[in-house]
């Protein structure tokens, strides 16, 4: 029979201390939660982080640098929620070997490289991103509600062995040394409730929260940051094709606890994004919790998600007529000057020499003619110097719009 090594309540946190056990509007759908009204559960965790968390071995075939992990059913090892990381965030590489017996699963982690000496890290089990095979998401608290964040959430934290082999620092600082994190994926927002359509008037959605110690019993705690860090400057929308960023109206935080959407981080466009327009929210390092500690560094971009409108928002009260991009539909040659049909009317203020040419020494110097014809319109590139378009190749480039402002965005060339 297996030997599970039971999880000390001073290693590892379960995060159940929210006043409201209702389901986070950021976790994973319920329905989706309860499939066969089974929610995956943690058998256990074990190895020398847990019987000795400060004798972890640091090299990869050092059985005592490995983690076991049981879980009470099936789990699809697509999910991607069980990591390790150091005190500062960065997550350290480690491969995942899974059995499945008897309708449980077993999981070895080992490192990838030596860790570090003497040095702590944190087992971190995000559970919105752990589920098995039907679809259930892990559930810690026992509320017969998986995948909420943090409720259902596991912190383990370990150090290292010296050089010389001897039991490193204890992993327990009563100073704060861990940096916030970002423990959600994206999601998206008609006032409070969470859509999985991404309409024009949509807000964006996501949960940073940070983890402390509560140095009067050395128990760990998962809290939110500064909200003072999250803002227009560190929080952003941004027009993928353009690079235009998106006027904010406002950028929210909720860091009370008790609170059902604890964590979240709620970023409100001033006006309803463009139909059929591909965003991404861009998160910068700068966030940080109340004792200083940052996502990252000040300047560096932490993350972006990415993310494309639909064609309407969500009472169907401002629908987009045309939200599809222009494309090229044929190229032509003859002698100096090639043609370049598009799908669509263009807007001719983006047709210039810049944006439709031909690949040549002095490519700069040709001439521009446009006609539209049966809803389409042709441009006709010329050669500069009256020699022959063959054995050069026609491009156009992303920046081209239609009539209704959908931007090409992406290149289109042809060789003659």
């Amino acid at each position: 029979m297996k030997k599970i090594v039971l999880i000390f309540a001073v290693l590892i946190l379960i995060v159940a201390g929210c006043a409201k056990k209702d389901i986070n509007p950021l976790s994973p759908d319920t329905t989706l939660l309860t499939t066969d009204e089974n929610p995956l559960h943690l058998e256990g965790v074990s190895g020398t982080l847990v019987t000795d968390p400060t004798s972890v071995g640091v090299h990869p075939d050092d059985e005592t640098s490995w983690i076991y992990i049981y879980f009470d059913d099936v789990v699809n090892t697509a999910s991607t929620g069980i990591k390790v990381e150091e005190t500062d965030g960065d997550e350290v590489t480690y491969t995942y070997e899974w059995s499945t017996s008897g309708g449980q699963s077993d999981l070895l982690m080992k490192p990838v490289a030596d860790l570090d000496y003497n040095t702590t890290y944190i087992l971190k089990l995000y559970a919105s991103d752990i589920y098995d095979t039907r679809g259930n998401f892990l559930d810690s608290d026992m509320d017969d509600i998986g995948g909420e964040s943090p409720d259902d959430d596991y912190i383990l934290l370990f150090a290292t062995v010296r050089s010389n082999g001897s039991p490193g620092d204890s992993p327990f600082d009563m100073e704060d040394i861990y940096h916030p994190w970002i423990n959600s994926p994206m999601r998206f927002l008609i006032g409070d409730s969470v859509v999985y359509d991404v309409w024009t008037d949509v807000d964006v959605a996501i949960n940073i929260v940070d983890l402390t110690i509560d140095a009067s019993d050395s128990s760990f705690h998962i809290v939110g940051v500064d909200p003072n860090t999250i803002d227009g400057t560190t929080m952003m929308l941004i027009m993928a094709n353009s690079g235009e960023e998106v006027t904010l109206d406002e950028v929210t935080y909720e860091g009370d606890t008790s609170e059902t959407n604890f964590g979240r981080v709620t970023v409100k466009p001033e006006e309803n994004l463009e139909p059929g327009t591909e965003y991404f929210l861009r998160i910068f390092g700068a966030i940080a919790d109340e004792a200083g500690n940052k996502l990252d560094e000040v300047d560096i971009i932490k993350a972006e998600y990415y993310f494309t409108t639909l064609g309407r928002n969500i009472d169907s009260t401002e629908v987009a007529d045309d939200i599809e991009p222009p494309y090229v539909v044929s190229w032509s040659a003859l002698n100096s000057h090639f043609e370049v049909e598009f799908s669509e009317e263009i807007d001719e203020s983006t047709i210039a020499l810049s944006t439709i040419y031909l690949s040549y020494p002095g490519y700069g110097d040709g001439v521009l003619s446009i006609r539209n014809e049966g809803g389409h319109t042709i441009v006709r590139f010329t050669r500069g110097d009256g020699n022959s378009v063959s054995g050069y190749t026609g491009w156009v480039s992303p920046e081209i719009k239609d009539l209704a402002g959908n931007r090409k965005g992406s290149s289109s060339s042809h060789s003659f």
